[in-house]
């Protein structure tokens, strides 16, 4: 692709966002809460879902590098550059995926006794 088919397509994903909230109506008549779709939970739940939903994303992540450095490893051919390669995405993906569910079991651990 040429330069400016990337940038066209570019300022064309940048604008996508304006476009969507352009089209947010705000009945006068309602109260701001109601108009935002704003929830009744506390900086606590709110701020547990967050975390449990960044730590679920990056686990996914580490799971895809787990696959990924499987496969390289499977398709190496005897090369061994490419396997040395793909032992090292496995072992730092499995380090962590460790990290990621420890910290998940200290943040329910220190959510309990909070």
């Amino acid at each position: 692709m040429n330069r400016k088919c990337i940038v066209s397509i570019l300022i064309i994903l940048c604008l996508v966002p304006i476009a969507a909230h352009a089209s947010f109506q705000f009945d006068a008549g309602s109260t701001i809460k109601d108009a935002l779709q704003l929830s009744d939970k506390d900086t606590k739940t709110t701020t547990m879902d967050f975390v449990r939903y960044a730590l679920s994303l990056v686990g996914l992540i580490a799971v895809v590098m787990i696959i990924y450095g499987g496969i390289r490893y499977m398709t190496s051919g005897g090369n061994q550059e490419v396997i040395q390669n793909a032992r090292a995405i496995l072992k730092w993906s499995i380090v962590g995926l460790v990290i990621i569910i420890l910290s998940q079991v200290i943040m329910v651990t220190v959510v309990n006794f909070v």
